[in-house]
């Protein structure tokens, strides 16, 4: 396999009992970066590889029509833009997602009316933000992170519907629905009903959107939040609520970074540069693209463990990791992108990556803040959690003991600081 250019820094944290020694840090071949192509409807979906240079759109300059359709070498896309609202739309913007600018109004002196639609063509494929505004510039419709691979279709004003199944174990008595950009929560859309366990509640009439949603018991306790929901027609989420802790765990280290007596970032590397702990965090800058940094608990060795990372990083191609050790050559690697709200397994064995579990992506990944890893090992049993969210069990057998890691990794992007705030291991006794 041809080598690339990411690191694997070797690196200890340990108490005062045991100072173990490690292989030496080398380069090999690492795991490819696929990041979401677009929200999907349900909780989790595999996701496909994105180009390696990412296509643009040459438009007119801004409040003129484009001189002429957007044209690119390779592979062609269209929107269909259907107007299913009671508005005329007069002015529609289509503008890569990674622009910091809507661009040119498409419409030009072209009116869609109410029940009309219109045909954005010669797109290169990719993630597009859409608006439609009526006369005087109020916002008809949005869609954020559209993705367009052949003729796809927006339908403005649409109205959506959300079908909740609560596997949860705890009646819900408060819903949340509210628009991804707000700053609020809104009104409990279930009023005076509950969702039991093991029934289905179904939200009708929300208009197409993207949403970050939360289900609450009696309590007011949080059971489950979804972040950046694309809610259509048909949405459907499964509460399974945050999983328990094993009533066989035992812990072995409650990290909170409020000193540093573990001795973190107790080691020199030119490519990654560790902060002293301070005010409860810990960070890690990764200094190259394609590098992964991380360092592993020492002091305890262990078999069966539920462990639990917190972790954050500015926006960036990015993602914080989780991994359970033999040796700097074998070892799991959890990552979790929180920008692209997806997460992939690892294992790297005697050197060489293999895929366990693919990109898959998860509204239950906070895009904007810390979120929670943890993976829980049993016999052959992996079980891994974001955000206390049971996502993915599975079977495998290829490391039987080791260390707990922490860390993160880069992929396109440069310069990346990763930051802990907790670091919790428990022994299942």
């Amino acid at each position: 396999m041809e080598t690339q250019r990411r690191m694997i820094l070797c690196a200890f944290t340990v108490l005062a009992l045991a100072v173990l020694a490690c292989s030496n840090p080398g380069t090999m071949s690492t795991p490819p970066p696929v990041q979401p192509t677009a929200p999907l409807p349900a909780e989790v979906a595999t996701l496909t590889p994105v180009p390696t240079a990412e296509p643009t759109v040459t438009l007119s300059p801004p409040n003129e029509p484009p001189s002429e359709t957007p044209r690119s070498k390779g592979e062609q896309a269209a929107i269909e833009v259907i107007n299913g609202s009671s508005s005329d739309v007069w002015h529609l913007y289509v503008s890569p997602t990674e622009s910091d600018s809507w661009g040119a109004d498409w419409l030009g002196d072209t009116i869609i009316a109410a029940g009309d639609s219109f045909v954005v063509a010669n797109l290169p494929p990719g993630e597009y933000d859409l608006r439609a505004e009526g006369e005087t510039g109020s916002v008809i419709g949005e869609q954020w992170s559209f993705a367009v691979s052949g003729r796809e279709t927006w339908v403005i004003g649409a109205e959506g519907s959300v079908e909740l199944i609560n596997y949860s174990g705890t009646v819900v008595t408060d819903l949340y629905i509210s628009p991804w950009t707000s700053d609020t929560w809104g009104d409990n859309w279930l009023d005076d009903d509950v969702l039991a366990p093991d029934t289905s509640y179904t939200i009708e009439g929300i208009d197409s959107g993207i949403y970050d949603i939360q289900v609450r018991d009696a309590s007011d306790t949080i059971i489950q939040t979804w972040h950046r929901v694309d809610v259509a027609p048909g949405t459907h989420l499964e509460v399974s609520g945050r999983a328990p802790l094993p009533r066989n765990a035992v812990q072995r280290l409650n990290e909170n970074f409020d000193d540093n007596r573990n001795r973190w970032g107790d080691f020199e590397e030119p490519e990654v540069e560790p902060y002293s702990p301070a005010n409860g965090e810990y960070c890690l800058r990764v200094v190259p693209g394609d590098w992964v940094g991380w360092e592993y608990y020492t002091q305890l060795s262990t078999t069966a463990f539920l462990a639990e990372l917190t972790c954050s990083y500015p926006e960036s191609d990015a993602a914080c990791a989780l991994g359970y050790f033999a040796d700097a050559s074998n070892y799991y690697w959890f990552e979790v992108a929180a920008y692209s709200q997806a997460y992939a397994l690892y294992a790297l064995i005697d050197g060489e990556w293999r895929s366990i579990v693919e990109w898959t992506s998860s509204y239950v990944i906070d895009p904007t803040g810390y979120n929670g890893l943890a993976m829980e090992r049993t016999g052959d049993t992996i079980r891994l959690y974001i955000n206390g969210i049971p996502v993915q069990e599975l079977e495998d057998d290829l490391i039987h003991t080791g260390w707990i890691g922490v860390g993160g990794a880069t992929f396109d992007d440069v310069d990346v600081t990763f930051c802990m705030d907790h670091v919790r291991i428990w022994e299942l006794e």
